[in-house]
């Protein structure tokens, strides 16, 4: 069975590229759309590892930033230069390491798979926690993350991040997430 945006992959490595995905999904026990719904998201739709944020500050499939480059060996330099099936094993890597840091095996839904990868610190902590945290106020998060919209005290909550998702995953694939 097909997954979810799989013909926006460059089809000159589409076949190699839903392979590792799946496999990637498999060792983390997760639904491989899951994977798809967030890299598609994340790389501004084109799925490609070398695709800046308009800062210049993330990079690829999941948007890795300087910090999480450097937990997992290696740069954002490094990451923007690999395939997209290459960095894959990042992000796998990036997951696993999540996950021990969180102390999880799984994700309890969707929307905490994707916090993994947004704001790790909310994970399973509601629909109701606000997107901030003592290093990232919550205003500055939400200015920096204009796809959110803010609540009247203009923070992000973690339902908005799951409604904005939600928005993004055509009706036929709702059942997903």
């Amino acid at each position: 069975m097909a997954l979810i945006f799989e013909t926006q992959v460059p089809i000159a490595y589409r076949t190699a590229f839903i392979a590792k995905v799946r496999s990637v999904a498999a060792n983390l026990q997760i639904n491989p759309n899951w994977l798809m719904i967030i890299m598609y998201f994340e790389s501004a739709r084109t799925f490609s590892p070398s695709k800046f944020s308009a800062t210049k500050n993330y990079v690829g499939l999941i948007q890795f930033g300087h910090i999480a480059a450097k937990d997992l060996k290696t740069s954002v330099l490094k990451l923007s230069k690999m395939t997209a099936v290459q960095q894959l094993d990042y992000v796998e890597k990036y997951y696993k390491m999540w996950f021990r840091y969180l102390k999880i095996s799984l994700p309890r839904s969707f929307v905490d798979f994707y916090l993994i990868t947004l704001f790790p610190s909310k994970v399973n902590k509601g629909h109701d926690a606000v997107i901030e945290s003592k290093s990232i106020p919550g205003k500055a998060f939400a200015k920096a993350n204009r796809v959110f919209k803010p609540n009247a005290n203009g923070l992000i909550t973690v339902g908005e991040v799951n409604r904005v998702l939600l928005t993004k995953i055509p009706a036929e694939w709702s059942s997903l997430v």
